[in-house]
């Protein structure tokens, strides 16, 4: 079958604008995967020891975790508000081994899983997690006794 000219043209345009978006696409991906920053506006430290760049991640990430705690939000907004948290404490924790900061980042990320639910547990089960104030109350001050214990 031929392809008349305008045809072609436009079957050139729809192939370089799959190439552009994927290109965009992957340069997202990039951005996502470095950790910079979230669609929450959550930037991983880069600078400083790793004590003061954790405590500088908790000071901007405790009071999001906070509120979100207390808010009413459907399972589903719960679930994406927990990825751009979930990722910067993830990047943190790669970047670093030492045995304080290789403790208390994972008790942060139960934190996280805790107010916002574990992806692939039963959103039934995830609600009343939430639910559990006790739990996340005992978990912030651990996690605030911990951090203010660091070097």
């Amino acid at each position: 079958m031929r392809l008349g000219y305008l045809q072609k043209s436009l079957l050139i345009l729809c192939l370089v604008g799959a190439l552009v978006s994927l290109a965009d696409s992957g340069k997202n991906a990039v951005a996502a995967e470095s950790g910079s920053q979230s669609s929450l506006g959550i930037e991983v430290p880069q600078s400083g020891t790793m004590p003061a760049r954790l405590r500088k991640l908790w000071g901007i990430t405790k009071p999001i975790i906070e509120a979100d705690s207390k808010a009413n939000y459907p399972d589903a907004e719960y679930q994406a508000r927990r990825l751009p948290l979930f990722t910067a404490w993830v990047n943190l924790q790669r970047q670093d081994s030492t045995d304080e900061i290789s403790r208390l980042i994972p008790r942060i990320l139960e934190l996280i899983d805790h107010v916002y639910g574990f992806p692939g547990t039963p959103a039934a089960k995830r609600m009343e997690t939430r639910k559990n104030l006790k739990r996340q109350a005992y978990l912030l001050k651990d996690i605030d006794r911990r951090v203010s214990k660091l070097p």
